[in-house]
């Protein structure tokens, strides 16, 4: 029997799998269930535990928007416990990976804009749009630590998990 992600939360801290992975919401024979990085009721955290269809799909509603949409991956998982490794990994720590990115991307972006500016340019435009460049690179580097910070992280050792 397979698996599939069919919602999940932004940081992934939440997630609902459903069985068999290419069941419906009207398939009477699909089985669902959920993890969640905290307790609910008398469930641990970061654990699968069966629940109803119908409580599965009130986290497709409004009511549950404040975790957010995250993107389901494409595929499916032979296993519930390979449903979680997969969310550990892109997790990266505790890091919402998405987002994680983004700023990285950003930052390199930035970095690379300034690169390609002649330094010794006497024009002044250069110099205010080479400015406002470092400006722009700054923020993200302060947004990326900062990002970091509010997940107990920092930027080195996320990086170096990244590497291995």
């Amino acid at each position: 029997m397979s698996y599939r992600l069919i919602r999940c939360s932004l940081e992934y801290g939440f997630v609902i799998a459903v069985t068999p992975a290419d069941a419906g919401p009207t398939d009477a024979i699909a089985s669902y269930y959920r993890c969640a990085d905290w307790r609910i009721g008398d469930q641990e955290a970061d654990r699968f535990h069966e629940v109803s269809r119908d409580e599965a799909l009130s986290y497709f509603s409004g009511q549950a928007a404040h975790m957010g949409f995250g993107i389901p991956p494409d595929r499916e998982f032979a296993t519930l416990d390979d449903a979680l490794a997969w969310r550990k990994v892109e997790r990266v720590s505790g890091m919402p990976a998405p987002r994680f990115f983004e700023l990285l991307r950003s930052a390199y972006l930035a970095s690379e804009a300034v690169d390609s500016f002649d330094l010794r340019s006497d024009d002044p435009e250069n110099v205010v749009e080479f400015n406002q460049l470092c400006l722009e690179q700054l923020t993200t580097a302060r947004a990326l630590v900062e990002h970091c910070k509010a997940h107990g992280e920092h930027v080195i050792e996320i990086l170096g998990k990244l590497e291995n």
